[in-house]
């Protein structure tokens, strides 16, 4: 599911014709902090695509953080990647790696992000906390 998630997002790339800037943060403390505003705006449009875990046994315990690097136009620019990815991936719970599926999926389908261009620097590289209590507002 997982391999299926990144070839998806490499067909986009491929098709959309989008050119890679090479705009990189230099280190992981560069341009990382995200105002409440952009974060809002993330989780916001992410909610619309995301099938949260309220459903499964014990949904407060499938709580996944995705890290997305996105182009200027908000599409994705490489696959979303799991931030705990072997606690989630060798977790004896299998509601959690279908947590961290649906994460990854909503973040494929949400693209493009519809964020400010002139805010580039803080969000190009992010990360997004998938928790059923956030979204279940």
């Amino acid at each position: 599911m997982l391999g299926d998630i990144e070839r998806q997002v490499a067909e986009t790339r491929t098709s959309s014709g989008t050119p890679d800037t090479g705009d990189r943060r230099a280190s992981a403390g560069d341009g990382s902090a995200m105002t409440a505003t952009l974060q809002d705006m993330v989780s916001s449009h992410l909610s619309r695509c995301w099938r949260n875990s309220l459903d499964a046994p014990e949904p407060d315990e499938l709580g996944v953080t995705l890290q997305l690097q996105l182009s200027r136009n908000g599409e994705l620019s490489g696959p979303p990647r799991l931030v705990d990815q072997a606690r989630i991936l060798n977790s004896p719970n299998p509601y959690l790696r279908i947590a961290g599926e649906r994460a990854m999926r909503a973040a494929v389908e949400c693209q493009p992000y519809p964020l400010p261009p002139e805010a580039y620097s803080q969000w190009r590289q992010i990360e997004v906390n998938f928790s059923p209590e956030l979204y279940n507002r």
